[in-house]
């Protein structure tokens, strides 16, 4: 993983947000913070301080602790994932499709 760590929260914010299908104007607003600022931390263009990773953090609807560790980092995230549905039973494959669809929508 070649990024700094400033990179990589930015892109982890950009991805919560967009996976929580918010726009940066609906994050921002619930979290009391200007969707310019939201905007200059996705593109890396801003370090925020605890009281902004709080407020950003509250705008997206997670804990601040969601901003800081990502387990999807970890490389082979994707193959471990497919290895285990490639084991799967028919009835785990059912549960994880429903499981998948809720989350992903």
């Amino acid at each position: 993983m070649a990024s700094n760590p400033k990179t990589l929260f930015a892109k982890r914010v950009r991805r919560l947000r967009k996976a929580a299908k918010l726009s940066r104007e609906e994050a921002a607003e619930a979290g009391g913070i200007s969707p310019n600022f939201l905007g200059q931390v996705e593109r890396g263009e801003s370090e925020p301080g605890l009281q902004s990773i709080f407020s950003i953090a509250k705008g997206l609807r997670l804990s601040p602790c969601a901003l800081l560790t990502d387990k999807e980092e970890e490389p082979d995230l994707l193959k471990k994932t497919q290895q285990l549905v490639a084991n799967a039973t028919p009835d785990q494959l059912t549960l994880l499709y429903r499981i998948a669809k809720v989350i992903v929508g």
